[in-house]
């Protein structure tokens, strides 16, 4: 791949110039949503300090007995910090299934725990633990980590109004047991409304892989906090088995200069990965004449340019509700709103879907293939 030798911060400058420009005295509209990531995957209570590294899981909630997490990637380093001895429960939702729980504890050799027997859902997990007083360190380790081979993950966006009747694609998904987990490219409801996230993590409890996400811009219907409470990050980069994955929040089709600060990060370090870029609103529209794009196309142009010098393998996004594979800048971008029962393409021929794409870390390549639900 052609890398574009264009100095980061001149990039980035480029980049929110453009923004700037378009959105007149709106100057920064994503700020606080970026803010709110901060916060994520720390919490405290009587005797007990919970922090997830890198934010990777939101507290669902903790008291010194038990504490649950809704994860955003396959392994998190989780850091206890506890003021007595004791037992506690730790309960881990959308989760890879056969995970396994690495100990640390204070001043001991570190050993592993399984999850308990349930006859819940696949990807919620739970590990009793005997909590000693002092620093213990927790790792969540998935199966097949180290295991470089050809994998599979899913891609799919925007189901909205289709929240009733998801359970089909789920089912579909399951019916594949290659694909490890789920990226999810936004519009998970339809006006954002705890009422619709909470149907939808109870809609995930049917699928047997964990799904991780990014809102959409109808997520920007309900309460800010709604998200960061419920799923964790907006904006959040993960590693598994030779790929990197890098999810990032551009409901108001743009991105905020927070987020530009730790996207140079997760590029530097995924820059030897198979990278897949993940966002909502496409950079670029495939046809061009409807606004199913970012604000401003100077913005879009330097976000590729950024991705073509860390080789960025493939961009997925949602937002439109149809199926395109194109190229920009020489990287393969797929834009599928499939999820969808509501179509805005209703006569394209291509209805609900998801992609299931493989993923080969040795030769550094993805496959992607369309499949269709109805």
């Amino acid at each position: 791949m052609t890398h574009v030798r264009l100095h980061r911060f001149a990039l980035r400058a480029a980049a929110l110039a453009a923004a700037t420009a378009i959105l007149g005295g709106c100057l920064r509209p994503g700020e606080e949503r970026a803010r709110l990531d901060d916060a994520v995957g720390s919490a405290s209570t009587a005797g007990l300090t919970v922090d997830v590294v890198s934010g990777l899981a939101a507290v669902r909630d903790i008291d010194r007995a038990r504490v649950e997490l809704w994860a955003q990637a396959p392994t998190l380093a989780i850091a206890l910090e506890a003021t007595e001895s004791g037992p506690m429960s730790l309960v881990v939702r959308n989760a890879m299934s056969g995970s396994r729980l690495r100990v640390e504890p204070p001043g001991g050799p570190s050993f592993e725990v399984e999850p308990a027997t349930s006859d819940g859902p696949a990807t919620r997990l739970s590990f009793d633990l005997a909590l000693d007083n002092g620093s213990t360190r927790l790792q969540l380790v998935p199966p097949g980590a180290d295991d470089l081979s050809t994998w599979r993950f899913a891609f799919l966006a925007d189901i909205q109004t289709g929240l009733d009747d998801v359970g089909d694609m789920f089912t579909r998904i399951n019916a594949d047991p290659a694909i490890q987990f789920a990226v999810f490219g936004g519009d998970a409801t339809e006006d954002g409304q705890r009422s619709e996230l909470t149907q939808l993590q109870a809609e995930l409890e049917n699928l047997n892989v964990p799904l991780y996400a990014t809102p959409g811009n109808h997520e920007l219907i309900g309460d800010d906090a709604l998200w960061p409470e419920l799923f964790g990050l907006r904006n959040l980069s993960f590693a598994h088995r030779g790929g990197r994955f890098t999810l990032v929040d551009s409901s108001q089709a743009t991105l905020d200069e927070l987020v530009y600060d730790r996207l140079e990060r997760w590029l530097d370090d995924g820059v030897d990965d198979v990278h897949v870029f993940t966002t909502h609103v496409p950079p670029f529209d495939p046809v061009g004449v409807r606004g199913g794009a970012w604000r401003n196309r100077r913005e879009a142009a330097a976000l590729y340019a950024l991705l073509v010098e860390h080789r960025v393998d493939a961009v997925f996004a949602g937002h439109i509700h149809s199926y395109y594979a194109e190229e920009y800048a020489g990287i393969p971008t797929f834009v599928s709103g499939g999820a969808t029962i509501a179509s805005s393409e209703r006569w394209d021929g291509v209805d609900r879907h998801y992609l299931a794409v493989d993923l080969d870390p040795v030769a550094g390549t993805l496959q992607v293939a369309l499949v269709r639900v109805d």
